[in-house]
């Protein structure tokens, strides 16, 4: 059982990281459709959903990989801790590679320090500490319940849904990190402000969509039959993105801020999509047409890694002066007659390359993890 899980939890992380792959390559960010763009504010876009996909994921993957611990706390903590910061310093070291590929400065003063990579460490973090003290499912509900209510308010009281300067979200970061160590958004009208989509405060709901991850995990270790346990998170997936689309009048659906609607919504799309992979690679035992999926999933930090450099790399080879990613993107364009669709034929090739790998690893039994 616990094998025929990771299948169908590989291939929503492989969907996870084939979306990050998809819309963070595209062939020119100035023709992309709309689509493959995230929302400005409020709202949700089909790539709004693809690093909660990867959230939602992890936190089901703890649940799997913690439910018979029998460790002794102290050598748990140092797994947790180990995991943690090897995460959290991997997501730097690709920040500062990129910013050189890209300029070729090594400028720790202006350094960003949140991301995609250190959301992620520090929300297992905290969940992993979370479970260890926390016992049974429904006190872990109402640690979620106690989150996202508790980050709501937050929000309505430090102008939490109003794009400017003065959000909280954008206050407490600035005040934790400095203004210099964090992503630069622009307002409608242009204005640049320091306003980190991954920061700190705003990983507090985060912790609370892992939390739920981890939570549907443990529902699955029952002795109810398969189909009757793949049946209840689907109700519970519907339940969540009906509840958050409602509650959505009044706390708006927002990424940048990772409301709590975002959280309920999304986690209710991310449940629903693995209940219907589960359906048919667990329990149907179709799963050879979503391989892709499954070598993505298996080895999804190795991916995202490499296909956060390797374009940049790339780049470095230049045809009169054009970087080589330009020349291929200028010559669909060529081909194709049309900006867009160029881009999105870039981006998809660009996912075929990471493949290559992909299959290469799986087929290979390797499995790089931290």
């Amino acid at each position: 059982m616990t094998q025929q899980r990771l299948i169908s939890l590989d291939m929503l992380r492989g969907l996870a990281m084939a979306g990050m792959i998809l819309v963070n390559n595209p062939g020119s960010w100035s023709h992309i459709y709309v689509p493959l763009e995230h929302s400005v504010w409020n709202g949700l876009t089909p790539t709004d959903l693809v690093f909660p996909f990867f959230v939602f994921a992890m936190g089901m993957a703890m649940g799997f990989s913690t439910k018979n611990l029998t460790a002794l706390r102290a050598s748990y903590l140092r797994k947790v801790m180990k995991r943690s910061v090897l995460l959290f310093v991997i997501g730097l070291l690709l920040t500062l590679l990129g910013r050189w590929l890209n300029t070729g400065e090594l400028c720790f003063s202006q350094l960003r320090v949140m991301g995609v990579l250190q959301r992620l460490s520090l929300s297992y973090l905290v969940v992993a500490l979370i479970v260890r003290r926390v016992k049974g499912v429904p006190t872990m509900t109402f640690v979620v319940v106690a989150l996202l209510s508790g980050y709501w308010v937050l929000l309505l009281l430090g102008h939490g849904f109003d794009f400017s300067a003065n959000n909280i979200v954008a206050v407490v970061d600035r005040w934790l990190l400095g203004e210099s160590h964090l992503y630069i958004e622009r307002l409608p009208d242009g204005t640049p402000i320091a306003f980190d989509p991954e920061g700190l405060l705003s990983t507090i709901p985060c912790v609370a969509q892992v939390l739920l991850g981890y939570i549907c995990s443990r529902l699955l270790c029952t002795s109810q039959e398969l189909p009757q346990r793949i049946l209840r998170l689907a109700v519970i997936g519907a339940l969540l993105l009906l509840s958050g689309l409602l509650l959505s009048y009044m706390c708006p659906l927002n990424k940048k801020i990772w409301s709590s609607t975002f959280v309920m919504v999304t986690s209710g799309y991310a449940l629903l999509a693995w209940t219907v992979m589960a359906w048919f690679a667990d329990l149907k035992k179709q799963s050879r047409w979503a391989y892709p999926l499954v070598a993505f999933g298996s080895n999804a930090l190795a991916l995202y890694v490499f296909s956060g450099l390797a374009l940049k790399l790339i780049g470095l080879i230049k045809i009169n002066t054009v970087p080589l990613p330009e020349v291929f993107y200028n010559l669909l364009v060529s081909l194709l007659s049309g900006k867009c669709i160029a881009s999105l034929i870039f981006a998809f090739f660009y996912i075929v390359c990471c493949f290559v790998l992909a299959h290469s690893l799986y087929k290979r039994n390797i499995f790089i993890k931290l």
